[in-house]
């Protein structure tokens, strides 16, 4: 039987890319980790920061009775 150029070409060029495109997608490694999550900014509550001022200077700072007038003002953990 005897083989033409135009039946042998096209399997040719079909191996080929088979084989090219096993050697590529070796060559790429592991893909790349997740983008970092946005930072999130949150606003500074100006009426906590004024209430901590007073409560320190009515309490001291690290009483329990700071703690106690900062949660009565809903400023507390």
């Amino acid at each position: 039987m005897k083989f033409s150029l135009k039946y042998i070409a096209p399997l040719a060029v079909v191996a080929g890319g088979v084989i090219a495109g096993n050697a590529m997608a070796a060559d790429f490694g592991p893909p790349p980790p997740p983008p970092a999550p946005p930072v999130v900014y949150v606003a500074p509550d100006y009426r906590c920061m004024r209430w901590s001022q007073r409560c320190e200077f009515r309490w001291g700072l690290g009483t329990w009775r700071y703690a106690r007038c900062m949660y009565r003002h809903s400023c507390g953990a």
